[in-house]
């Protein structure tokens, strides 16, 4: 329920939740339409849908108990990387580190990583990083501690390093470049190609589609490249602005 979704918002959910489902069976048991409409009002309803389904596998595949194996749970409806490995360090002790936005971010300060965070091989860098640091007793209070650093004091926006246990060896205070990690990809807009400027036949940077300019108007000429990828001439316009053309995407492929 807290995922997407602040405590003071849950907590009256979560109590008419439990009250009503208060066992795992009771829970596998039940129907979509009863659960979601506990869950009314939370959003994002594909999380109680998958709740329930994976009530139905603990009681059926595990026994009716949670399985204690990061690998196990995240082979569970609706639980992806973050979850199994927050739930088998919280509540099994078991040598897990949970990455997400805030502890990703602290690790990315801490060893002055460069590279972007959301390419999935510094993500696995960090979580590498971060898995090697949890002690093989109280996993669960390592993973916690580090997810409020990074809410409450290794913030997105002025960090408060001062306050900050781990300063000492942390790269990206040293360099002063704290507020300026994690970086990110930069986002390109795929709204417009960029012009051609060319009285021939010339095959545009992205390699989508050939132009053809005319004296008369420029067109579109489909291409064996082009039919590969599934493009249809008809979704994109031309249009002349001398000396350049420019084409315009007009809707996906």
């Amino acid at each position: 329920m807290l995922q997407q979704t602040v405590v003071a918002t849950v907590e009256p959910y979560f109590a008419r939740f439990v009250a009503r489902f208060p066992d795992v069976a009771t829970l596998a048991a039940a129907d979509d339409d009863e659960v979601t409409a506990l869950w009314s009002g939370l959003g994002y309803y594909a999380r109680a849908r998958n709740l329930r389904r994976a009530a139905e596998a603990i009681v059926s595949a595990h026994g009716g108990a949670l399985p204690a194996s990061e690998e196990a749970l995240r082979a569970l409806p609706g639980i992806g990387p973050y979850t199994a490995a927050a739930v088998a360090a919280i509540a099994f002790d078991a040598r897990a580190f949970a990455l997400d936005g805030n502890t990703m971010r602290v690790l990315a300060r801490l060893t002055g990583e460069r590279r972007p965070v959301d390419m999935p091989a510094t993500r696995a860098a960090l979580h590498a990083r971060g898995l090697a640091e949890v002690p093989r007793r109280r996993a669960g209070d390592f993973n916690q501690a580090f997810m409020e650093l990074g809410a409450l004091v290794c913030t997105p926006r002025n960090p408060r390093c001062d306050g900050c246990p781990l300063a000492a060896g942390c790269r990206a205070r040293a360099e002063g470049r704290a507020a300026s990690l994690p970086r990110k990809r930069r986002k390109i807009s795929s709204a417009w190609m960029p012009p051609v400027i060319n009285s021939q036949s010339h095959l545009t940077p992205s390699p989508r589609a050939l132009l053809h300019k005319s004296p008369r108007k420029p067109r579109l000429v489909r291409t064996p490249m082009m039919s590969r990828l599934g493009f249809n001439c008809r979704r994109y316009s031309a249009a002349c602005a001398s000396p350049s053309i420019i084409v315009r995407r007009a809707c996906s492929p």
